[in-house]
């Protein structure tokens, strides 16, 4: 399986206070995104809590954890080894209690695969005999 090299550094400026989503771009047709490391750091202002997750948009995410009181200046980072976004979704963190100006960095490092395995139910795969 061949894997591609994915890193991305995201730097927004909160465009408003109450839960402020940063959302990375989808993942193409036919690959997979394995995330190894996502780390943020609120430049500006200390925040209440930041989740990391995946979804099509901010409306259905799915959360792999959060972390809670975000101190200025100091960068947080996933603990978990590895998450993977299906295609057609994308990378999710919402920042709760930011302000409005807050200058929030964010790195995603891990790698692109092409799906290996059919989209049809495993009965249907036939195997040749031999």
């Amino acid at each position: 399986m061949e894997k591609i090299p994915y890193t991305r550094s995201l730097k927004v400026v909160c465009d408003n206070a109450a839960n402020f989503f940063i959302l990375d771009d989808p993942v193409p047709s036919g690959a997979r995104l394995f995330v190894q490391h996502i780390s943020i750091e609120d430049r500006t202002t200390l925040a209440a809590a930041v989740r990391f997750g995946r979804g099509k948009d901010a409306a259905e995410p799915h959360w792999w954890e959060e972390q809670l009181t975000i101190v200025v200046n100091t960068v947080r980072w996933m603990t978990k080894e590895q998450h993977m976004v299906p295609d057609g979704q994308r990378v999710l963190l919402r920042l709760d209690g930011a302000t409005v100006g807050d200058r929030i960095w964010v790195e995603i490092e891990g790698y692109m695969a092409p799906k290996v395995l059919s989209d049809g139910p495993f009965t249907r795969v036939s195997r040749g005999e031999g």
